[in-house]
């Protein structure tokens, strides 16, 4: 090869790099996210992420208990958010319980928002297995989605031809330089209407069932794109979407956990390999699901901190009390990022410890619920 070729190589697979950091995140730098310095100390920053998940807003609309379950949902989450004032909220998934829902689907959508959209609170989601079973108009994820984007969230939609349709990631800028300190990861860990029956006779590009290998590979070629100047530290990255990964059993088989486990875990049909690709790149240090109602443990597994949010409403199955997970991401000028997480729950009460899980080699989850 020449080196004119060699120089054209070169100069493509910048522009290709640059597409795809691009094509991830296109937002106004006046909503840019950032750390944010601590009043009493100008060399501390910290970013705080209020997980929601499983709020299941919609179900019974014609029955005297189903409205109140969505009042006692806003109550939760209004405690929740008046006492932690975060900098984020990440809804986790089944946000409404489609199932139940007939043409009025982004009504309940805008209600399940309603507290974080009074107090002005950023926020972003990604879809569970039951948003998108509602019936009528503005019931698919595409529906959905977009509707979510107008009132004014940070979510996005992903690459057209990567399955799944809210995969996207979140950068959260130094407040000391134009570096980018943290990321969120987005992932669409599924479709409950797979495939869609309006797509005959087969499904829609983004129709998925778990976090498919070409979701896996974006992620990759995204992650690599994003840090190509980054030779030396990566930023810290967290991780959310709604159904676990294969590897919660392992983590609950193998190590020391904190937390319950009243659910078995649940997981994803397929192991896609995303896990995998976390450790390659070595960003991600944090991830949290939701879709287990009666789950709420952490452990970490080969480096990686690997949690369940807690059931955050009162719909969907299970009565255990509602609360939520936080994650605090803190940096000291001039030293590395580190992470804490805590459940706060819908009295008021935070849970910094909880009861311990030791391995039990006799009795392990070797297949997903």
């Amino acid at each position: 090869m020449n080196s004119n070729n060699t120089l054209i190589l070169l100069l493509l697979t910048v522009v290709v790099a640059v597409a795809i950091s691009a094509a991830a995140y296109d937002i106004d730098d006046s909503r840019r996210l950032t750390m944010r310095h601590s009043l009493d100390d100008s060399d501390t920053s910290t970013f705080k992420l209020v997980q929601i998940t499983d709020i299941h807003y919609g179900e019974g609309e014609n029955t005297l208990w189903g409205p109140m379950q969505d009042v006692n949902s806003t109550r939760v989450m209004k405690t929740i958010l008046e006492l932690e004032k975060p900098d984020f909220v990440l809804f986790s998934g089944d946000l409404i319980t489609g199932n139940n829902i007939v043409n009025n689907a982004t009504d309940y959508w805008k209600e399940a928002l309603g507290v974080v959209l009074e107090m002005g609170i950023p926020w972003a989601i990604t879809f569970g297995n039951h948003d998108d079973l509602a019936t009528g108009y503005n019931d698919t994820r595409v529906d959905l989605l977009n509707y979510d984007i107008s009132l004014g969230s940070y979510s996005m939609f992903g690459p057209e031809d990567v399955p799944g349709i809210t995969n996207y990631y979140l950068p959260i800028y130094d407040k000391w330089s134009n570096d980018i300190e943290v990321v969120i990861w987005v992932l669409d860990s599924g479709d409950g209407a797979c495939p869609p029956p309006v797509y005959p006779p087969g499904p829609a590009p983004w129709c998925n069932t778990y976090i498919t290998e070409q979701q896996v590979a974006w992620y990759e070629e995204t992650a690599k794109a994003l840090y190509i100047n980054d030779s030396t530290e990566l930023p810290f990255a967290a991780a959310f979407f709604h159904i676990p990964i294969q590897e919660y059993m392992n983590v609950w088989n193998e190590e020391v956990c904190y937390g319950w486990n009243n659910d078995s875990i649940a997981c994803q049909p397929q192991n896609g390999g995303l896990f995998d690709a976390f450790k390659s790149i070595g960003d991600v240090q944090f991830m949290s699901v939701g879709h287990n109602h009666g789950n709420d443990f952490c452990g970490t597994y080969e480096g990686i901190d690997m949690c369940f949010g807690r059931h955050s409403g009162y719909g969907g199955y299970g009565t255990w009390e509602r609360g939520a997970r936080i994650l605090e991401i803190n940096r000291i000028k001039g030293q590395p990022v580190t992470h804490k997480t805590w459940l706060t729950m819908e009295t008021g009460q935070r849970i910094y410890t909880q009861p311990t899980h030791q391995p039990d080699p006799a009795n392990p989850q070797t297949q997903c619920t």
